[in-house]
């Protein structure tokens, strides 16, 4: 056992090889392969083949261990690009990509982690609401789940469109406002149910800002405060458009990964 301890003690780097343990351990190879077979049933070490051929052994930890244990070599190498995804998530097909497994056998294997709760799925909003594999402790991002403008990974326009009446009617009723005033008021008011930040709420001005609904005005605290704006406005169904409060607006490109063509919130708009 102590010569196992001394194995784990001398896997200093994230990989080690087979060659890198004889030299460092000044032992036998077939010594060193007994106690690295040991090793690897108790699930203390995992073994991995990297693209080149060449096999490398990882060290686990205490607790990874006992969660790990049993995992085949296949399903330990999934674990982990899963876990590299962190609260991201990571589509099957990129797992595929990543592991080199063909899709039906990545496939039997996250049905196997799912069923001892050691990954779950979530429905990314950033992949279209395709689902997404994380370790099942992991809280997903709010990128793969939304924000406050979010229900279930679903645009909630209801709710979208309701919160822009309440500022609209907030801004009329005081005159002009700051971001500070219209929050207490829709607290105060109780107009929306959902906890909403500073950004939050700026996204709504701006998306009205944009479309001349509202205007910016000086302030002599430095503070912006906001008014109604008189002049001509855009169509109010405009307002509706999911465009002006989305956060990744200014990621929006025709011919980027995130664009208008593809985008599910806007093809929902269109079609309503």
């Amino acid at each position: 056992m102590d010569f196992s301890n001394n194995i784990l003690k001398a896997m200093t780097e994230e990989f080690t090889t087979i060659e890198a343990l004889t030299k460092v351990m000044k032992t036998d190879k077939n010594k060193l392969l007994g106690s690295l077979n040991q090793l690897l049933k108790t699930g203390r070490i995992r073994l991995f083949q990297r693209k080149d051929g060449q096999k490398v052994f990882q060290k686990v930890s205490g607790q990874s261990a006992r969660k790990m244990q049993g995992l085949s070599n296949q399903e330990a190498f999934i674990y982990r690009v899963i876990k590299e995804s962190g609260s991201m998530g990571i589509l099957q097909r990129d797992i595929s990509q990543k592991t080199g497994l063909k899709k039906t056998i990545t496939r039997k294997i996250l049905t196997r982690l799912k069923k001892r709760k050691l990954v779950k799925t979530e429905k990314s909003i950033k992949f279209k609401n395709q689902l997404v594999y994380l370790l099942f402790e992991i809280e997903p991002s709010v990128e793969v789940t939304g924000d406050v403008f979010y229900i279930d990974q679903e645009w909630n326009t209801e709710f979208v469109e309701l919160l822009t009446d309440s500022v609209l009617i907030i801004i009329k009723d005081l005159g002009t406002a700051n971001v500070a005033q219209i929050l207490e008021e829709l607290e105060k008011r109780k107009l929306v149910q959902q906890n909403l930040t500073s950004n939050d709420l700026m996204r709504v001005i701006d998306s009205l800002i944009y479309m001349r609904i509202v205007r910016r005005v000086y302030s002599f605290t430095k503070e912006d405060v906001f008014q109604i704006d008189e002049s001509p406005s855009l169509s109010s169904n405009m307002l509706k458009v999911p465009c002006g409060i989305c956060p990744k607006f200014s990621d929006c490109k025709i011919k980027g990964s995130i664009n208008p063509i593809s985008c599910p919130y806007l093809e929902q708009f269109l079609d309503f």
